[in-house]
This record gives structure tokens, C-alpha cells and sequence, in this order.
């Protein structure tokens, strides 16, 4: 079973970065590095693999959350053969995040993460990529 908080997190995440993340990559290595470098409490563990460390649990997770109808997972061409899989709430992803949001707001925690996410947003997906793998983080 999926930890509850786990959860929460990625909805709030995904609430608070305002816009669809663009590709599985960037996805895993947004997580890897909120949990790594700033210490946000997510639970996943990363093993290393070929575009830095990896989640399958993380990606079990999205999936669920895809299934559950809180997540959006849009496929989107890019060229001959090359795919992306954008990532952003649902309308019912929406409303569960709001109300997480209007529980913790005020709260120091929900003011440290957006501050987290503003700092994720400008780091481009290479820049991600080289952070994550330089973490050190594969357990």
C-alpha cells in the first residue's frame, strides 16, 4: 500500500507547480531532488539507472493516481518516434488538492514547498538530470 502521505504530496506537488510537468524524466528527478536536496518527506527509493536515479515505486504511484482519476498522463509527440507523457491533475485531483491546501494553509510547510517548487520550475530537465545524479541518493 502506498503511503497515505506519499499521496498527498504528489497532489500537492502537482497543485503547486501550476502547470503540466512535461515527461516521466523530469517527474522522477522534481521528486528525487524535493526529497534529497530540500527535504521534503517523500518516502520513495531511487535505485540508479540511465537518466539518474529512478523510482519504480514513484512510478507505481503515478500510475495508481492515473488510475484512481486524480492524474492526468497525456502522451504528446515530439517527432518521429519520440513521445512524452505529461503529467497534471484531474478536475477530482484539483478538488483534493484544494482541500489539502485550505487544512494546511498558513502552515510553515505548505509555505516552504511552494518556495521549493518555485526553485524546481527554474531548473531546466538537464540541469535535473546532473542534480539527481550527484545526490548520491540510490538506497
Amino acid at each position: 500500500m502506498r503511503r497515505e502521505s506519499d499521496i498527498f504530496l504528489l497532489l500537492l506537488l502537482l497543485h503547486l507547480y501550476k502547470q503540466p510537468i512535461r515527461g516521466r524524466t523530469r517527474f522522477q528527478k522534481i521528486v528525487c531532488v524535493l526529497k534529497n536536496k530540500f527535504g521534503v518527506p517523500f518516502d520513495f527509493k531511487f535505485k540508479s539507472y540511465y537518466y539518474g536515479p529512478y523510482s519504480k515505486d514513484l512510478a507505481d504511484t503515478l500510475s495508481l493516481l492515473e488510475g484512481t482519476n486524480l492524474v492526468t498522463e497525456k502522451m504528446e509527440t515530439l517527432g518521429t518516434g519520440i513521445v512524452r507523457y505529461n503529467f497534471e491533475l484531474s478536475e477530482k485531483g484539483k478538488e483534493i488538492a484544494e482541500k489539502i491546501v485550505s487544512k494546511i494553509k498558513g502552515e510553515r510547510f505548505l509555505q516552504e514547498f511552494e518556495e521549493k517548487m518555485n526553485k524546481i520550475q527554474q531548473i531546466s530537465t538537464p540541469e535535473l538530470i546532473s542534480l539527481s545524479k550527484k545526490l548520491n541518493v540510490i538506497n
